[in-house]
């Protein structure tokens, strides 16, 4: 593995990262979107009274699930079009780092 290739492996895994806390863990942009995908007549992430757990319902709230699903997306992406991919994603990698390194 080349170091180029390792650069664009560690920017691609932590833009993943930082779009799974996206979608998952912060309030902004899809807070209100969670809210309302988890309404039990909609998509419930567990069980209730009267339905089953939804599978998308709970994808929302795993960031791990979420992870390999953003993960994919940013690697087809890098597949077809490398330099573009890793221009777009270096803001989301350089977020995603200070994400992860910040004092909880």
């Amino acid at each position: 593995m080349s170091t180029a290739d390792a650069l664009a492996l560690l920017v691609l895994g932590l833009a993943a990262y930082r779009c799974a806390a996206l979608l998952v863990l912060d309030e902004l942009p899809f807070g209100s979107f969670r809210d309302w995908l988890h309404e039990p007549q909609r998509c419930p992430p567990m069980p209730t009274a009267d339905r089953d757990a939804s599978a998308i319902g709970y994808l929302w709230t795993c960031m791990s699930c979420m992870s390999v699903w953003t993960t994919i997306g940013w690697w087809v992406a890098w597949t077809l079009a490398p330099s573009g991919t890793l221009v777009v994603a270096t803001p989301f990698a350089i977020a995603g780092l200070a994400r992860a390194l910040r004092p909880t």
